[in-house]
């Protein structure tokens, strides 16, 4: 492969962004990293066919973006593993993660983005579509209460739909008051 043909390719997570010289007799490539590192490789090292990298190996996200990851990793659970808990509520009933958050998670952190604050969980807006892009979102334990596919203590005042969670926090109802 002509060397002048790398720069902009993807390889795995490696993005090729500039020829920088010579090393080995092979051209040397500065390629960035989706998780941020830059590092440089050889045309060898990007196009042979047995263990050609895919990224800086410095990826860690599981230690990067923690929480980030393991929300992650529990989207993908609910909706493939059979046996976990929440899979009826998930994968049962045919609820997915699209394939290109499925197979890399800084795709969905991309997408997503960081957690704006500690106690935010993920949240699909629409909860009878997958995961995917646009239908996810952080959201507070309130926004989360009130966004439930089937919330059978809504009330009615004056045609507005009010849930529990929202009049407990509206009239400041304490922990005790049912439900």
């Amino acid at each position: 492969m002509k060397s002048h043909v790398l720069k902009g390719l993807k390889f795995g997570r490696l993005t090729v962004l500039n020829r920088i010289g010579t090393r080995y007799d092979s051209a040397l490539w500065l390629c960035g990293c989706y998780c941020g590192f830059y590092k440089e490789y050889t045309t060898g090292d990007l196009c042979r066919k047995v263990k050609s990298v895919k990224s800086c190996g410095k990826c860690y996200d599981n230690k990067l973006y923690p929480s980030e990851w393991l929300a992650w990793r529990n989207m993908i659970s609910r909706c493939e593993n059979e046996d976990g808990k929440d899979y009826k509520n998930y994968g049962g009933r045919g609820i997915t993660v699209c394939d290109e958050w499925k197979n890399e998670f800084l795709s969905f952190l991309i997408h997503v983005g960081l957690k704006p604050y500690e106690e935010a969980t993920l949240d699909r807006i629409n909860n009878n579509k997958g995961y995917e892009p646009g239908n996810v979102r952080w959201a507070s334990r309130l926004v989360q209460n009130n966004n439930k596919r089937i919330n059978s203590s809504n009330l009615s005042k004056n045609h507005r739909q009010f849930t529990w969670q929202e009049l407990k926090e509206k009239y400041k109802f304490k922990p005790s008051t049912p439900p």
